[in-house]
Protein backbone atom coordinates (compact mmCIF):
# COMPACT_ATOMS: atom_id res chain seq x y z
CA UNK A 1 0.00 0.00 0.00
CA UNK A 2 3.03 2.08 0.64
CA UNK A 3 4.08 1.77 -2.66
CA UNK A 4 1.03 2.28 -4.61
CA UNK A 5 1.08 5.80 -2.36
CA UNK A 6 4.19 6.85 -3.15
CA UNK A 7 3.99 6.21 -6.88
CA UNK A 8 0.26 8.29 -6.53
CA UNK A 9 2.67 11.15 -5.07
CA UNK A 10 5.30 10.73 -7.31
CA UNK A 11 2.56 11.09 -10.36
CA UNK A 12 1.11 13.48 -9.33
CA UNK A 13 4.19 15.50 -8.40
CA UNK A 14 5.02 14.31 -11.78
CA UNK A 15 1.87 16.40 -12.83
CA UNK A 16 2.58 19.64 -10.48
CA UNK A 17 5.75 20.06 -11.80
CA UNK A 18 4.92 19.24 -15.78
CA UNK A 19 2.06 21.90 -14.99
CA UNK A 20 4.85 24.46 -13.38
CA UNK A 21 6.95 23.74 -15.91
CA UNK A 22 4.05 24.76 -19.06
CA UNK A 23 3.18 28.01 -16.94
CA UNK A 24 7.10 28.54 -16.86
CA UNK A 25 6.96 28.37 -21.11
CA UNK A 26 4.07 30.52 -21.37
CA UNK A 27 5.12 32.95 -19.56
CA UNK A 28 8.53 32.96 -20.89
CA UNK A 29 7.10 33.44 -24.08
CA UNK A 30 4.82 36.19 -22.60
CA UNK A 31 7.93 37.61 -21.76
CA UNK A 32 9.80 37.57 -24.96
CA UNK A 33 6.57 38.66 -26.89
CA UNK A 34 6.67 41.92 -24.43
CA UNK A 35 10.26 42.23 -25.39
CA UNK A 36 9.69 41.94 -29.29
CA UNK A 37 6.97 44.29 -29.05
CA UNK A 38 9.09 46.86 -26.59
CA UNK A 39 11.98 46.56 -29.47
CA UNK A 40 9.69 47.18 -32.65
CA UNK A 41 7.98 50.41 -31.28
CA UNK A 42 12.32 51.46 -29.98
CA UNK A 43 12.82 50.49 -33.41
CA UNK A 44 9.59 52.76 -34.90
CA UNK A 45 10.52 55.91 -32.70
CA UNK A 46 13.75 55.92 -33.81
CA UNK A 47 12.93 55.59 -37.65
CA UNK A 48 10.46 58.22 -37.07
CA UNK A 49 13.66 60.70 -35.33
CA UNK A 50 15.76 59.73 -38.16
CA UNK A 51 13.27 60.45 -40.91
CA UNK A 52 12.66 63.68 -38.70
CA UNK A 53 16.02 64.70 -38.49
CA UNK A 54 16.50 64.39 -42.41
CA UNK A 55 13.63 66.56 -42.95
CA UNK A 56 14.56 69.11 -40.48
CA UNK A 57 18.59 69.62 -42.05
CA UNK A 58 18.25 71.25 -44.86
CA UNK A 59 15.72 74.12 -43.09
CA UNK A 60 18.10 74.09 -40.38
CA UNK A 61 20.57 75.13 -42.46
CA UNK A 62 18.45 77.48 -44.57
CA UNK A 63 17.78 79.00 -41.04
CA UNK A 64 21.23 79.76 -39.84
CA UNK A 65 22.60 80.76 -43.07
CA UNK A 66 19.77 83.40 -42.95
CA UNK A 67 20.81 83.96 -39.53
CA UNK A 68 24.24 84.59 -40.20
CA UNK A 69 23.74 86.65 -42.99
CA UNK A 70 21.63 89.04 -40.54
CA UNK A 71 24.55 88.76 -38.37
CA UNK A 72 26.69 89.99 -40.99
CA UNK A 73 24.65 92.82 -42.26
CA UNK A 74 24.18 94.18 -38.63
CA UNK A 75 27.55 93.77 -38.72
CA UNK A 76 28.35 96.55 -41.41
CA UNK A 77 25.84 99.28 -39.81
CA UNK A 78 27.81 101.88 -38.25
CA UNK A 79 27.02 102.28 -34.56
CA UNK A 80 27.57 106.39 -35.18
CA UNK A 81 25.31 106.95 -38.34
CA UNK A 82 22.96 104.62 -35.99
CA UNK A 83 22.78 106.98 -33.53
CA UNK A 84 22.36 109.69 -35.25
CA UNK A 85 19.76 108.59 -37.31
CA UNK A 86 18.31 107.59 -33.60
CA UNK A 87 18.57 111.39 -32.85
CA UNK A 88 17.09 112.56 -35.59
CA UNK A 89 14.14 111.16 -35.13
CA UNK A 90 13.73 111.69 -31.58
CA UNK A 91 14.64 115.45 -32.22
CA UNK A 92 12.06 115.75 -35.27
CA UNK A 93 8.67 118.00 -34.86
CA UNK A 94 5.71 115.57 -34.59
CA UNK A 95 3.47 118.13 -34.56
CA UNK A 96 4.81 119.51 -37.30
CA UNK A 97 5.22 117.01 -39.66
CA UNK A 98 1.24 116.67 -38.97
CA UNK A 99 0.73 119.83 -39.88
CA UNK A 100 2.43 119.37 -43.17
CA UNK A 101 0.30 116.12 -43.64
CA UNK A 102 -2.96 118.10 -43.10
CA UNK A 103 -1.56 120.82 -45.50
CA UNK A 104 -0.38 118.13 -48.06
CA UNK A 105 -4.09 116.42 -47.84
CA UNK A 106 -6.22 120.15 -48.49
CA UNK A 107 -3.80 120.50 -51.75
CA UNK A 108 -6.22 119.80 -55.09
CA UNK A 109 -3.57 117.73 -57.20
CA UNK A 110 -6.34 117.28 -60.16
CA UNK A 111 -6.66 121.11 -60.38
CA UNK A 112 -3.00 121.25 -60.55
CA UNK A 113 -3.27 118.23 -63.00
CA UNK A 114 -5.68 119.77 -65.44
CA UNK A 115 -3.86 123.12 -65.00
CA UNK A 116 -0.99 121.49 -66.02
CA UNK A 117 -2.87 119.75 -68.75
CA UNK A 118 -3.91 122.95 -69.77
CA UNK A 119 -0.70 125.01 -69.92
CA UNK A 120 1.10 122.13 -72.19
CA UNK A 121 -1.90 122.38 -74.60
CA UNK A 122 -1.71 126.39 -74.70
CA UNK A 123 2.28 126.06 -75.25
CA UNK A 124 1.94 123.57 -78.06
CA UNK A 125 -0.84 125.67 -79.61
CA UNK A 126 1.61 128.15 -79.68
CA UNK A 127 4.70 126.34 -80.78
CA UNK A 128 2.32 125.57 -83.89
CA UNK A 129 1.59 128.79 -84.46
CA UNK A 130 5.36 129.63 -83.87
CA UNK A 131 6.60 127.16 -86.84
Amino acid sequence: MENENQIITNASSEAVLKEINERLIRMEKRQLNGQRTRIVIFAIIMLALIILAAVMIPKIITISATVNELVNELSEIDPEALEQTVETVNNLDVDGLNSVINSLETIDFTGISNAIAKLESALAGITSFLQ
